[in-house]
């Protein structure tokens, strides 16, 4: 299904039971580095210095490692707005990050997210869900598994009639 946003949301081939978004792609600028970097304490020259990853041999600012997090709450957020879930009460469990390369001022990463598990845990669902990011040519870049504590009854979002998809609703039952 596409919508205003460009966000589609087919059902994966491999995993009929899986709903897959695609949410709009995320521009990697060097000011959103260098303010990541100053956020979490990074000191490293080549994510505060052009020249420095210059010298390095990279073609631009290198984002943290941690720096992935930026666009997967992005993407995160698509998915939960697109069920219907408010954020509020929502409790971000646990996260786990890989890179297949550095990310780099320049890059464009097309998000991939798919819902990979929820299961009921105490009145609440436990949600997986992972982002993967890909570069402009299609290549890995990385991804990231975040595990989330949705409000207990999730109560739904309320609005236009636009503003929910079925299929991330059935996925977050």
């Amino acid at each position: 299904m596409d919508d205003a946003s460009g966000t589609r949301t087919p059902r994966h081939p491999a995993r009929p039971e899986a709903a897959v978004l695609y949410p709009p792609p995320y521009h990697v600028e060097p000011e959103k580095i260098r303010e990541f970097a100053a956020a979490v304490g990074e000191t490293g020259a080549a994510c505060r210095d052009e020249a420095a990853a210059r010298a390095l041999g990279h073609p631009g600012l290198l984002a943290p490692p941690t720096f992935l997090t930026v666009p997967a709450a992005r993407a995160e957020d698509a998915v939960l707005h697109r069920a219907g879930i408010a954020p509020d009460g929502l409790v971000h469990r646990e996260q786990r990050i890989r890179l297949h390369r550095p990310v780099r001022a320049g890059d464009v990463l097309h998000p991939v997210v798919h819902l990979r598990q929820a299961a009921p845990v105490a009145g609440r669902r436990v949600v997986t869900v992972t982002t993967e990011f890909r570069d402009a040519e299609g290549a890995p870049v990385g991804f990231l598994d975040s595990t989330l504590l949705l409000p207990p009854d999730a109560p739904a979002r309320r609005g236009h009639r636009h503003d929910t998809d079925t299929t991330a609703q059935e996925e977050l039952a």
